[in-house]
């Protein structure tokens, strides 16, 4: 009579399982790791960006704060920022104003840039801060923000209510060169 082994009941992997679980692990891992490079290489140019997006927001809280008063911020050309200027009238503290941000946006971000321009061609008349810098790995880059002209002292016109509430009169863009 033969005797009949019990069968194992032993499981386990092959060999050629483990090498496809070692292979799929070893592409999770790989994923991971390069999207970690990714932000931590992105990582500077979104805090110049943000640097970037706060000084045009300042420029812009400033501009807002004219409201009634009859200033006009252009381009400070010729203009050195005065920090202790008192007892001027307006639009000579709007120009000190002025040429103090185009200083700290200098001081702020590498090859810092701001300018600002009136565009009256839009309705309402607007200006346009821009701040541009030079962007880790790329040519450079630059924040647009729009913001619209303070009404002054004459009454408004009406127009609904464009215009008339913060986040109606500010529209921002940030472009990019590669």
């Amino acid at each position: 009579m033969t005797r009949r082994l019990p069968q194992s009941r032993c499981y386990g992997l092959t060999l050629p399982e483990t090498l496809a679980a070692l292979l799929a692990f070893g592409v999770v891992v790989l994923s991971v790791v390069t999207v970690h490079l990714e932000r931590v290489r992105a990582a500077p140019g979104i805090a110049l960006r943000e640097e970037a997006q706060r000084l045009a927001q300042e420029l812009a809280i400033k501009i807002r704060d004219t409201r009634g008063l009859n200033v006009h911020y252009e381009d400070a050309v010729g203009v050195v920022c005065n920090r202790d200027l008192s007892r001027k009238s307006p639009q000579v503290i709007a120009n000190n104003d002025l040429a103090c941000w185009q200083s700290r946006v200098g001081e702020r971000l590498p090859n810092g840039e701001g300018a600002i321009t009136s565009d009256t061609s839009s309705i309402p008349p607007a200006y346009v801060v821009t701040v541009s810098w030079s962007q880790p790995g790329a040519r450079g880059a630059s924040y647009l923000l729009r913001v619209d002209k303070p009404a002054n002292t004459s009454p408004p016109v009406s127009r609904g209510n464009v215009g008339t509430g913060a986040s109606a009169d500010v529209r921002a863009e940030t472009t990019a060169a590669k």
